[in-house]
């Protein structure tokens, strides 16, 4: 695996239309891999899909879909906190999709099997930063699912011979991403000239993450064995309040409006980076105030139309 060359690789990216999906294809297409994407595309995603993709639904992956292919990074989730409370369909649903993504997998014979984690599955961690080897403490029904999918892959990783690896995500931003996230939903409103709304007093923090440098880490280790678990993450924790300073240093102007606290809201997620800075060396962070004018820019580009439209579609499902 460790000298695996990308241009003659076959890579499927389960769920890999959505914002993370996408970016992994576009810098996989340029290596010369041969990418295949597999998403019952139930989000609609705000670009086009890159590479081959296949409307079916991870629930429904068969190993014949996963034929000849080398690596597998497994993306699809419905990952919304909030909703997860309300669906009571979310959490059994993501548990089996993973299950059935593992045992295809199996079936096929690949190489190399990544699953996407959460660092919601810390919860409200006694101490910080978030390590890969301390306990979990999910605080919602998405976290709870996460947390017994890692139980799920660690039991199957030890008698599979797939080599598979749990990637934690911590806060991934940037260009492409919906706005049921809080640096796209405050890039869309600045853009569509509306409040920005915040739960409570702005004051969570969290490891924002811009999306090149965490699709770069994704392949990184996605090139060893026998890694059985890291965060990708910046190692850094800002808040709410510190995105809106970085935004009005800049002459942005942000219209603001203030709701209740979420409940059961974590007060800090912060990643321990020491083994994804082991094992993904190299790769620079992008400072917060740079992805941020990234992000809004490219929001600008798609226009104060757009940005309604993204908005509105996101508050219906949230409404659901």
């Amino acid at each position: 695996m460790k000298n695996l060359n990308w241009a003659d690789s076959k890579v499927a990216l389960i769920g890999g239309a959505g914002f993370i999906g996408r970016a992994l294809a576009e810098r996989l297409s340029k290596t010369g891999a041969s990418v295949t994407i597999i998403d019952n595309l139930s989000a609609k995603p705000l670009l086009p899909v890159i590479g081959i993709c296949y409307e079916e639904s991870a629930e429904e992956l068969t190993p014949e879909r996963l034929s000849d292919v080398d690596v597998v990074i497994h993306l699809a989730a419905d990952k919304s906190v909030p909703r997860s409370f309300i669906d009571s369909q979310i959490k059994p649903r993501n548990i089996d999709m993973t299950r059935r993504v593992l045992w295809a997998a199996e079936r096929a014979k690949v190489s190399k099997l990544v699953i996407t984690s959460s660092c919601e599955v810390y919860g409200d961690a006694k101490r910080l930063p978030n390590r890969e080897g301390d306990p979990h403490r999910p605080r919602s029904p998405y976290a709870e699912s996460k947390t017994e999918i890692e139980r799920l892959v660690r039991s199957r990783a030890e008698n599979s011979h797939v080599d598979i690896t749990i990637a934690r995500l911590f806060n991934v931003y940037g260009p492409g991403e919906r706005p049921d996230a809080v640096i796209p939903r405050v890039c869309a409103s600045i853009v569509a000239n509306v409040p920005f709304p915040i739960e409570g007093e702005g004051n969570q923090k969290r490891d924002f993450s811009y999306i090149s440098t965490t699709t770069q880490h994704l392949l990184n280790i996605s090139l060893h064995r026998n890694l059985r678990v890291v965060n990708i993450g910046s190692g850094v924790s800002s808040s709410i309040r510190d995105l809106l300073a970085c935004l009005t240093s800049s002459r942005v102007d942000v219209q603001v409006e203030h709701g209740r606290p979420r409940n059961n809201d974590i007060g800090e997620f912060r990643a321990d980076v020491s083994m994804l800075n082991a094992y993904s060396s190299g790769v620079s962070n992008v400072p917060l105030s740079v992805g941020l004018t990234e992000t809004l820019n490219w929001w600008k580009s798609m226009g104060p139309r757009f940005a309604n439209e993204a908005l509105t579609a996101e508050e219906k499902k949230a409404r659901e």
